[in-house]
């Protein structure tokens, strides 16, 4: 993974994605301008907001504004002309001010994080006149000599925790050219009013354009790294399709002479759009299990967890509390017969997730099944909520059926009360479905 490694002022967190792009996001742009001296200079300015542009120039060599595109999100090119007339100065409501995405690739695990150098990269970069002179992580850098080759040396940053300033590296001083780089691919999107949800800013491209932004700024490329961390912890690196939204910001940079007002970029990733990938990956180690005890017995058919849902229309809260510990004295032995009838133990543990939901109890040994329909064990906790779908008590006791098929049963509702044991240091919530 391209990270650095050793950065500025000792500033903490995880270097440009290769430019697959199609469009890029800009929050700079460049105009002709006379200096005092009288010569006309191709001169940069900031921006107050994103503008999209196509991943091509013009022959002045700027990059090509997707009309199109901003007309989507609500500008018109009488906008677009007044924000880059007035410059930073520009009312916000000339350029967008927030712009919606999902990411379009997955995280790997790797020793200390993730790796998700596909949607977000970054390094130091040196440039000159003929290009990039040398690039580095923090730690190393390479040098590309004017013979063609390339010379490793030490990437001392500038202000680095440790860093001797005899041993610095010269080009990243105050006054130096050598800057952290960023680079973030994503695929913008918009709402649609019209048909309602979200779709493809790009109708020619589809899902498979990619809008890269590129920034300087290394506060904001350490917050981006951190948000896309704790999103893949809590997701196992499964972020494809996760929505989010980026917002432009101004912010008060302090600097060594001084300070001045920057344009910045929030990055966030949306809370319910994590949720909604737990729910599916939590549901999926769910069936997985219960593939798992059927798969044991050879020629016995079972019912999926889904087909044993009733669903209904309303949604009761219970107040989080601690899981139970089962009753340690078990339930009256079952008459002996051929078909013992239901495990006791089951008996036990139903009631101990009864007394827990305040809403489940035994009533010699009957349960009281008709409030609950449908149980749904939340596990709130910091790596996120675990959600296990589970079938009704009258489901888990298996009355009636067949001897190994409630045996499949039960073993699955243990499965459940383990998993609710082993987690008892976190808090519990029961939703059930009427």
């Amino acid at each position: 993974m391209k990270r650095t490694k050793k950065r500025r002022y000792a500033r903490e967190g995880v270097s440009v994605p290769a430019s697959n792009s199609t469009h890029i996001i800009k929050m700079g742009w460049k105009a002709k301008k006379v200096t005092k001296n009288g010569r006309t200079l191709d001169l940069p300015f900031k921006l107050n907001g994103f503008l999209v542009c196509r991943d091509t120039v013009d022959n002045d060599g700027r990059p090509l504004i997707d009309y199109a595109a901003m007309k989507l999100l609500g500008f018109t090119r009488e906008n677009i002309e007044t924000a880059l007339r007035d410059e930073f100065k520009a009312e916000a409501s000339m350029l967008p001010q927030q712009l919606r995405f999902i990411l379009m690739n997955m995280a790997t695990a790797e020793e200390g994080g993730w790796d998700f150098d596909k949607t977000h990269r970054e390094e130091y970069q040196l440039w000159g006149k003929n290009g990039l002179m040398c690039h580095g992580d923090g730690v190393n850098a390479e040098q590309h000599q004017t013979d063609g080759t390339t010379r490793r040396v030490p990437c001392v940053p500038y202000g680095s925790e440790g860093a001797d300033p005899s041993t610095y590296c010269p080009h990243s001083g105050p006054d130096g050219d050598c800057k952290l780089k960023y680079g973030l691919s994503i695929c913008l999107v918009y709402m649609d009013e019209e048909r309602g949800g979200l779709k493809a800013l790009s109708p020619e491209f589809g899902e498979s354009a990619r809008y890269r932004l590129e920034s300087s700024a290394e506060w904001d490329s350490v917050q981006i790294i951190d948000e896309i961390n704790e999103a893949a912890g809590r997701v196992h690196g499964l972020i494809r399709g996760l929505t989010g939204r980026l917002t432009f910001r101004k912010k008060n940079r302090r600097k060594d002479e001084g300070s001045a007002i920057v344009g910045s970029v929030l990055f966030s990733i949306d809370e319910a759009s994590i949720r909604s990938r737990e729910r599916e990956i939590y549901d999926s180690e769910m069936l997985q299990r219960q593939n798992a005890i059927e798969n044991k017995r050879e020629g016995i058919e079972y019912a999926p967890i889904s087909s044993l849902m009733i669903e209904g229309p309303a949604v009761i809260d219970v107040e989080p509390v601690r899981a139970p510990t089962p009753p340690a004295t078990a339930a009256e032995p079952a008459p002996s017969s051929a078909d013992p009838g239901p495990d006791p133990d089951i008996a036990v543990m139903i009631t101990a997730l009864g007394e827990w939901a305040e809403l489940v109890g035994l009533e010699n040994d009957e349960p009281k099944v008709e409030p609950l329909r449908r149980l749904m064990v939340k596990v709130d906790s910091r790596a996120g909520v675990v959600v296990e779908s589970v079938g009704s008590v009258e489901w888990f006791r298996g009355d009636g059926v067949q001897a190994a098929r409630r045996e499949g049963r039960h073993e699955l509702l243990r499965a459940v009360c383990e998993h609710l044991l082993d987690s008892q240091d976190k808090n519990f919530m029961l939703e059930v479905e009427s």
